[in-house]
């Protein structure tokens, strides 16, 4: 059950990259809202690592390191006990809790990957086109 969670993990990850990579839209979020989402940034820390950048990973989000950690452990971590099961709930609840302090943090000291920016998302963009036919 654990490598099938695994696998279905790897399999959204890989089906996210070709989506990235085909439409060119890099964070959904953020194409759709103009605000970028607590994990923008990841796709290009993980790139970043895998040619071997770790400071240039470590940029693009901070929560790359903490985060390699804690998939293995997440997925292939024993749950034999409930007691194990709760801690990796108490985990997954901390990791979460991270992006969100992070993302906050990102916002506020004008990182460069963190945009706050609602006038180019395509939502806000249809509105006004929607908004300016009626009148």
């Amino acid at each position: 059950m654990k490598l099938k969670n695994l696998g279905i993990f790897t399999l959204t990850v890989l089906l996210y990259i070709a989506f990235m990579t085909i439409t060119g839209i890099g964070c959904p979020i953020r194409w759709f809202t103009g605000i970028s989402c607590p994990g923008c940034g990841m796709s290009r820390a993980f790139i970043s690592l895998l040619h071997l950048d770790f400071a240039a990973a470590f940029r693009y989000h901070p929560m790359i390191y903490p985060l390699l950690i804690f998939i293995p452990y997440y997925f292939l971590g024993s749950e034999k006990t409930p007691r194990r099961r709760k801690l990796k709930k108490f985990f997954l609840a901390v990791v979460i809790i991270m992006f969100f302090f992070v993302w906050i943090f990102r916002i506020f000291h004008e990182d460069s990957v963190v945009r706050i920016d609602p006038a180019n998302g395509v939502m806000i963009k249809y509105l006004k086109r929607g908004i300016l036919r009626c009148t």
